[in-house]
């Protein structure tokens, strides 16, 4: 058996390439970790989302206020979801079931609202919706509009979402003329409410209709970015050159 006899100076070099290497391990780990602490942080906000499927893959609850109890009930419950107005009116801002056909707000445009529908008029009025059992939302879509004239300055959509009552994301979109259209919020952590306004100026009266709510959450594994890929390539390029470093002091 052929025995390899390791000098102190060679004994000092294999020590110092051994440290480097775990130092530079240890540093491209926890570059790593801190991506993908950023990329799940980026995917924790609700997002803002147009048109159908944007939102909801799957439909687990839905409401279109057919009702009549709709008009008045506050909060309004169907479909597994609780409907509330603040400081806004109520049976349909005096439209009562199915009516103010003539608003283009609530009758124009690509996704009209069908029969009966959620509308209502205040300063600064808003609609709740919320989970009516331990579910999250973790996708919501509705066609969304307004029981105002349409046209003049733009429309703004106002909106937030919150989980246990603590808030989760808020924004404002400006939508332009504001005919029915289906908006969502989705969120991969999920939300149990959603509170939202439609307004232009000082005017407000937000309508929608149709709502179709995800509480099914999907896993959808972290894409690993190009940046991770290059360090993950790193850690295997240092290990082996360092793996050769050894043998070749061996030799």
């Amino acid at each position: 058996m052929l025995f390899m006899r390791v000098n102190d100076n060679q004994r000092l070099q294999i020590g110092v390439g051994i440290m480097n290497f775990s130092k530079s391990v240890f540093w491209m780990t926890s570059l790593v970790g801190l991506a993908l602490i950023s990329s799940q942080s980026l995917q924790a906000a609700t997002i803002f989302t147009k048109g159908a499927g944007s939102a909801v893959s799957s439909v687990d609850l839905m409401a279109d206020f057919e009702s009549k109890l709709a008009l008045t009930d506050n909060p309004y419950l169907e479909g597994g979801m609780a409907f509330s107005r603040s400081n806004l009116s109520f049976n349909n801002n005096g439209c009562g079931f199915a009516g103010c056909s003539s608003h283009p707000g609530i009758s124009a445009g690509p996704t009209p609202f069908t029969g009966n529908y959620m509308y209502g008029t205040g300063v600064q009025g808003k609609f709740t919706i919320r989970t009516s059992s331990a579910d999250l939302f973790y996708g919501l879509e509705l066609i969304l509009g307004t029981g105002n004239v349409v046209g003049g300055n733009p429309y703004t959509v106002a909106w937030s979402t919150r989980l246990g009552g603590s808030l989760v994301s808020s924004g404002s979109e400006n939508i332009g003329l504001m005919l029915p259209a289906i908006y969502g919020w989705r969120d991969a952590d999920g939300f149990d409410e959603l509170v939202f306004r439609v307004f232009r100026e000082a005017s407000n009266a937000p309508a929608f209709d149709s709502v179709r709510a995800q509480t099914t959450k999907i896993a959808t594994p972290i894409p690993l970015p190009t940046t991770l890929s290059v360090l993950l390539a790193g850690i295997g390029v240092l290990g082996l050159a360092a793996w050769r470093r050894q043998r070749s002091n061996r030799v």
